[in-house]
């Protein structure tokens, strides 16, 4: 099992696909601070009565509100392109062992099945921290840029982080199974974008239209929960303007607590792992 889990996590590090996905959340974070540079304008012509300060003291002002958690979350919120970045490299690169005919083997050795799936979902974790902490780098290089003096609360990062990742760990169960079910790259490929996109909200929406379960559905999707999650409900730093303006939670709703995420997070990644492994054993190989 050891040798199995170094040889997930050579590839995984060999991957040029990993980099490259690292690389386009860098371009997007870049992106998203730039809309934040033009946000504090906005917040400065909004807070015009503040006679004290000129109009570039307001300015400077509302871009100091900006901080390592402050950006951290703003790139996590709502529906989060991170997640949808990281699902559709997981879902390439635990599908890749049909592409390459080692699927075929993997079915038909004795115990290599479990090693698979364990393999696969421990790598994908550990792609995970990494793609995070290159958020959380990516975040910190921006605050410089923003002339903010960074504040690193690790117990706050780690909290916020981590219950994202939870929430990543079902998907990549999801993407397991997908594999062992469709044995098709593509199909994989679609389920990790459709699934991490939060697309299946709309699904969840017209099954609380219609009244059909005695409790509403979109409160309890995994992904909209991680979505809403406060990163300012952890730690010691305390919440800043902006994170006080809207009620301690986001733009689409409360803040989500640990709570209320863990339950569905975890209870999903234990389904769906039971799931894929007794796919693993009963289905055949489609070659």
């Amino acid at each position: 099992m050891i040798n199995y889990l170094l040889m997930d996590f050579r590839r995984l590090f060999k991957t040029r696909g990993f980099y490259l996905t690292c690389l386009w959340a860098l371009v997007l974070l870049g992106i998203m601070a730039t809309a934040s540079w033009f946000l504090a304008d906005q917040l400065a012509r909004n807070a015009g009565g503040l006679a004290a300060f000129s109009g570039d003291q307001i300015i400077s002002e509302a871009r100091k509100l900006f901080n390592v958690s402050r950006f951290a979350s703003f790139f996590m919120s709502g529906t989060s392109f991170m997640h949808l970045f990281l699902a559709v490299f997981a879902a390439g690169f635990i599908s890749r062992e049909h592409q390459s005919g080692y699927f075929k083997n993997l079915l038909s050795i004795r115990g290599a099945r479990e090693k698979w799936l364990v393999g696969k979902q421990l790598s994908m974790l550990g792609a995970g921290v990494v793609f995070y902490l290159v958020i959380i780098l990516g975040s910190v290089l921006v605050t410089l840029l923003f002339g903010n003096q960074p504040v690193i609360d690790l117990a706050q990062l780690g909290a916020f982080f981590g219950l994202h990742l939870t929430a990543d760990l079902a998907l990549f169960a999801l993407l397991c199974l997908a594999t062992a079910f469709f044995q098709s790259r593509a199909a994989v490929m679609v389920v990790g974008m459709v699934f991490s996109f939060n697309m299946q909200a709309l699904l969840y929406l017209l099954i609380d239209q219609i009244d059909f379960l005695p409790f509403k559905l979109s409160e309890y999707g995994m992904m909209g929960l991680a979505g809403r999650l406060d990163i300012f409900s952890f730690g010691s730093t305390p919440p800043d303007m902006l994170s006080s303006m809207m009620g301690g939670g986001s733009l689409t709703g409360p803040a989500t607590t640990p709570g209320e995420l863990l339950p569905v997070s975890l209870g999903l990644w234990a389904v769906l792992t039971v799931l894929s492994l007794l796919t693993l054993r009963y289905r055949d190989y489609k070659g």
